[in-house]
């Protein structure tokens, strides 16, 4: 935002070239992160500007920008009707695949209108029911199922007996968010008891457990949750900045090259958006925070490639030449 007077046309015409001339893979794919974000941070502040009448629709498509014609709360209710309809389309055994794998976006607002549409849409009610039906029955399973495994970790005995349970109820795919989610209920439990060792055993646990779940997951979405769990502004930026710095390559025991970045910044923005896409509509402040770390790689990227505010961008063509 620092730079908004530079963000003009011959800085895109600079920035297509960087990205068509570099010669490494990675570093290509962190530009077109960089551009990628600068392009969306300009939507967001074109459709602000309309927001607050500074420029009219007329105006904005007439320079050739496409904005959507739905605001928030439209693009929200879609998004659930269309995941309600893509549900409901499947009976028997593939309904309870289909909500089993949709099961971490089903947050209260979206059971909330599927009730609006189990009541008001009387020629699909059958198969809203049914649907209602089958979410109701997973989450039961699930709760039931995380209880049982938290109970086969508790007996195991002391803190490293527990930690090593955890570990191979993760590697054989027992762990999962449900488990999570009932931990931090019990430490919430725990806390408002008074009951201190019952607290630090179970955050102990809990740590553990998202630290495996972490370890099985792809770069970009084990960076992700990091940031996301971090509070602290400026540890955010160094765990960015050491993920999208280009390194020196070098031959790995195996034979092959090691990667010149730690996160591959195309996945990284490809897995930030997916967030979005699968879970924006869950919570307003996680989206405000998946925003927020989506501004901050951009601003992290920029330096990384020479793109601050210290140095004007027609100097950066010139050095491009």
């Amino acid at each position: 935002e620092r730079n908004l007077d530079k963000l003009d046309e011959s800085f895109y015409l600079f920035l297509e070239s960087k990205i068509v001339n570099a010669k490494d893979a990675e570093e290509k794919d962190t530009l077109v992160l960089l551009k990628d974000a600068v392009t969306d941070m300009m939507q967001k502040m074109v459709a602000h500007a309309m927001k607050v009448g500074d420029v009219t629709r007329e105006e904005v498509e007439s320079a050739g920008l496409a904005l959507g014609t739905f605001d928030d709360a439209d693009m929200a209710v879609m998004s659930y009707d269309a995941l309600i309809d893509k549900l409901r389309a499947n009976t028997g055994d593939e309904l309870s695949s289909a909500v089993e794998a949709q099961y971490d976006r089903m947050d209260m607002r979206f059971l909330e209108r599927l009730n609006e549409r189990m009541q008001s849409d009387a020629e699909n009610k059958e198969s809203l029911a049914s649907l209602n039906s089958c979410i109701q029955e997973t989450m039961s399973a699930r709760i039931q199922k995380a209880s049982a495994t938290l109970q086969t970790v508790l007996k195991a005995g002391d803190p490293d007996a527990m930690k090593k349970e955890m570990m191979l109820l993760n590697a054989k795919g027992g762990l999962d968010e449900s488990v999570i989610l009932l931990l931090e209920a019990n430490i919430d439990q725990a806390r408002k008891a008074g009951a201190q060792p019952a607290v630090e055993v179970m955050t102990m646990l809990k740590d553990k457990a998202v630290e495996y779940k972490d370890a099985s997951m792809p770069d970009e979405i084990r960076l992700i949750r990091k940031l996301l769990r971090t509070q602290d502004k400026d540890a955010r930026r160094q765990m960015l900045t050491e993920a999208f710095k280009p390194r020196e390559k070098y031959i790995l025991p195996d034979g092959t090259e090691s990667k010149q970045q730690v996160i591959n910044g195309r996945r990284f923005v490809t897995a930030l958006r997916d967030l979005i896409a699968n879970f924006g509509n869950v919570d307003d402040k996680f989206l405000d925070r998946v925003n927020m770390i989506a501004e901050e790689s951009e601003s992290v990227a920029s330096e990384i490639f020479g793109l601050n505010e210290n140095r004007d961008v027609k100097k950066l063509q010139e050095d491009a030449v």
